[in-house]
């Protein structure tokens, strides 16, 4: 058991609070000297970066922070976790931030390196770096980075950069940037960023963002983000937002969020939230904008509108997927309320309880 002091990466829920149920402040300092085993005792915090989506995933509602963690420190085998009396939460750095600062982890961390013009190869922990149209790879915990029409690939824990019109790979736990046009895929607990016209895939509890017209992809319990008239996909338990004009689908208890004009569907027990003339369907809950059309059929569903807003709502048998009762309105304001939550008992809407969304 070591004391020292470093700075290292914490997640919290939206409450920041952590799974021990601490509640943590951004720049109050926490002491404990007799909390510092990592497997149950102490306060956690990650060294690498990536590290802090094994604990806490996107699309839950996670939020993400640099701390400065200090005292008694001790440290796990099986990742980058360790456990602190002393921890201070400094800045709070969203996902990108935490995405630019696993780049730069790795990229202090490397210790072999061959750059060409043409072509760049480093071992493990290595960095490679290559110009235009060149190729550059990296292997594990490396760094590779390709210039405009490159293609940069790394290993695991790497981090891959290509510039505009490039492609670039980065291995579980990864991170992968592209510039504009381009292609970026992160294996699990990864995050891939592309820009506009853009491809972004990420795997399991992954992150995935995409600019306008681009397509985000990211694996269950990961979160996919596209802009306007993109199109944004994420597993069970994930979260999809897609902006005005787009796409939004997630699988089962996942949260699908699209724009104006836009369209969200999510799974059983899902949410599914349009804005104005967008429409939304789920077999969990759904909400809609202004003049929106929203669809929800399943066990104890919900459905709300905006005014002007057409909402039908099915409930279904216990032993079946039969319909036992259903009913379709139009948001009036007056006999349906606007942006009211109502479910189906006996067949009539009743008001029901807001529903509450990580």
């Amino acid at each position: 058991m070591k004391k020292e002091t470093m700075i290292t990466y914490k997640g919290t829920n939206k409450d920041m609070k952590c799974h021990g149920g601490i509640q943590y402040e951004i720049g109050k300092a926490y002491a404990d000297d007799g909390a510092s085993r990592c497997d149950d005792k102490g306060f956690h915090s990650c060294k690498t970066p990536l590290d802090v989506f094994r604990y806490f995933a996107p699309g839950q509602g996670s939020r993400y922070f640099v701390c400065m963690a200090g005292g008694k420190i001790d440290e796990r085998t099986g990742d980058s976790k360790i456990a602190s009396s002393e921890l201070t939460l400094t800045a709070e750095i969203g996902l990108p931030g935490l995405v630019k600062a696993h780049i730069e982890y790795v990229k202090s961390n490397t210790t072999m390196e061959h750059t060409g013009r043409e072509k760049a190869t480093a071992g493990p922990r290595g960095a490679a770096t290559a110009g235009d149209r060149g190729a550059a790879t990296a292997g594990a915990y490396g760094a590779a980075t390709a210039e405009e029409y490159g293609a940069a690939a790394a290993g695991e824990c790497g981090a891959a950069a290509a510039g505009a019109y490039g492609a670039a790979t980065a291995g579980e736990y990864g991170a992968a940037a592209t510039g504009d046009y381009g292609a970026a895929t992160a294996g699990d607990c990864g995050a891939a960023i592309a820009g506009d016209y853009g491809a972004a895939a990420a795997g399991h509890c992954g992150a995935a963002a995409a600019g306008d017209y681009g397509a985000a992809t990211a694996g269950d319990q990961g979160a996919a983000t596209a802009g306007d008239q993109g199109a944004a996909t994420a597993g069970f338990h994930g979260a999809a937002t897609a902006g005005a004009y787009g796409t939004a689908t997630t699988g089962g208890s996942g949260t699908a969020t699209a724009g104006d004009y836009g369209t969200a569907t999510a799974g059983s027990f899902g949410t599914a939230t349009a804005g104005a003339f967008g429409t939304a369907a789920s077999r969990g809950s759904v909400s809609v904008g202004t003049r929106g059309a929203g669809f929800a059929r399943g066990n104890d569903v919900m459905v709300r509108g905006g005014l002007g807003a057409i909402l039908v709502i099915a409930e279904e048998q216990d032993e079946s997927y039969d319909i036992k009762e259903w009913k379709a309105v139009v948001v009036d304001g007056k006999t349906v309320k606007a942006d009211t939550w109502y479910k189906l008992k006996d067949g009539e809407l009743v008001e029901a309880q807001e529903v509450v969304t990580a």
